[in-house]
Parts: C-alpha cells; structure tokens; sequence
C-alpha cells in the first residue's frame, strides 16, 4: 500500500499527499470529481449577514470554516463536502448552519453502507453516504423531499 499518491491530468500533478489527506481534502476540482466522493457546489465567495466567510451557489448560499487558502469575495470557487459528511433530515435542522432541501432520485446498496442520490431545485445531483443503522429511522422514499445539512467544518474550498 502506497504512503504517498501522486494525481495527474493530462501530465500535470494535481495533488501529491497521502490516501487520507487527497480524500478528506482534495486540493482541485479535478481531483474530487476523480474521487467520485465529493460532492461539489460550484460558486463564488462572499460574505454572510454575520461577516463570516460563505459561497454563493446555484443550490444556496453556505457559511465557511476557513478557505485553506488566501481568497476574496467575489472569487470563483467550489464548496468540496465529502458524501459521508452530509446528514438527511425530515424536517428542516433547528440548529445547522448549512442547509439544502433536497428531491430523493435514487439509492445503491453496497455492503453494510448506502449511497443516497437527492437533486436540488436548481438541478444539481447530491450523493450521501450512510450506513443501513443511521438510514433505519428515515422514512426514505424516491420522490419524497429531504433537508441535507452538514457542518461548516466538513467543507472546503478549492478555486476554480
């Protein structure tokens, strides 16, 4: 097993680290769509009514931990939140900062997990990853509206 994981596109390196840190924080937008876990809210940077750091997108606007890298408002960039990182809920989240109501399309079982596929209203494909345990209270049913919602520290922000 590899220590070290070196990504390319068309002979350029896109990111150098290890498995764990290309998973948990691709540094491209080449690099999470490779991945294929990520689920990716292209956008623009700006700032909320509070003053914190946030991205304007198509599917909403989201409030940031940090950029990781030196940003400014108006900037395009892409929110990267891993599909394991997102939470489903019935009823809109009281106390989640970032949320997005959400259509069920589809579900894939593998093993003891499960990918459940939602669609926003302005189009864009969500993918959440859950095990059978943390899915068995949710009355999961295609067609049937969800608010996704995850915490500003399991996003990043890679530019475009």
């Amino acid at each position: 097993m590899a220590d070290r994981v070196v990504i390319m596109s068309r002979g350029k390196i896109e990111q150098i680290g290890t498995p764990q840190e290309i998973y948990r924080t691709p540094r491209t937008r080449f690099v999470a769509n490779f991945l294929g876990s990520s689920n990716i809210f292209p956008g623009q940077l700006t700032r909320d009514a509070g003053g914190r750091a946030a991205i304007a997108t198509p599917s909403g606007d989201f409030v940031l931990a940090g950029g990781g890298w030196a940003a400014t408002p108006g900037q395009a960039a892409s929110l990267i939140v891993l599909d394991t990182k997102m939470q489903i809920h019935f009823q809109p989240p009281p106390d989640a900062v970032n949320t997005i109501e959400a259509r069920m399309i589809g579900e894939e079982f593998i093993g003891a997990t499960a990918t459940i596929y939602f669609e926003t209203g302005a189009g864009q494909e969500i993918r959440v990853q859950k095990s059978h345990e943390e899915l068995a209270d949710l009355p999961l049913a295609v067609g049937r509206s969800f608010h996704l919602s995850w915490s500003p520290v399991d996003g990043h922000l890679v530019p475009e």
